[in-house]
C-alpha cells in the first residue's frame, strides 16, 4: 500500500492510500501491540504523508512566484511551514526545510518592497486553472 501510494500523481490519492496503510498498521497494532516493526512503519508513513503535503504547498508556492503572484506565494509557503510543524517530521528535516522555506518567503518579500515587476492579480482573477 506504502508503494502505491508513493506512485499516485495527485496528493489528494497519495494521502488517501497512506491513510489506508496507516489503518492497516493501526489495526495490526491492536493485535500485536509490542512489535516495534509496526510501530516503525506507521511514523515512516505519517512522515511520508506530512512530506506529501508539505511538498505540495511548496509546489503551489513555487507556481505562484514563477508567475509574479508573491503574495499567494508567500502565504502558500507558510501553509507549507503549518504542515512541516504540525505533522510528524523529523526534527533536522524540520529544521532545513523551515530555514529554506523562510529564506524563500524572505526573497519573495524583497521583490514585494522592490516592486520588482509584481503583478498581483486581483482574487476573481485566481483560481484552480488561473494560477
Amino acid at each position: 500500500m506504502t508503494h502505491e501510494a508513493q506512485q499516485r500523481a495527485r496528493t489528494f490519492d497519495k494521502i488517501e492510500m497512506a491513510t489506508r496503510a496507516v489503518d492497516c498498521l493501526d489495526s495490526a497494532l491492536r493485535i500485536y501491540p509490542d512489535e516495534a516493526d509496526l510501530s516503525e512503519s506507521r511514523v515512516a508513513i505519517e512522515e511520508f504523508i506530512a512530506s506529501v503535503k508539505v511538498a505540495h504547498w511548496v509546489e503551489l508556492a513555487e507556481r505562484s512566484a514563477f508567475k509574479g503572484h508573491y503574495r499567494r506565494a508567500i502565504d502558500r509557503y507558510r501553509d507549507a511551514l503549518f504542515y512541516l510543524n504540525q505533522d510528524v517530521v523529523k526534527e533536522d528535516v524540520r529544521i532545513a526545510g523551515t530555514q529554506k522555506i523562510e529564506q524563500e518567503i524572505e526573497k519573495l518579500k524583497a521583490r514585494l518592497r522592490s516592486g520588482n515587476g509584481a503583478h498581483q492579480r486581483k482574487p476573481e482573477d485566481s483560481g484552480p486553472n488561473n494560477d
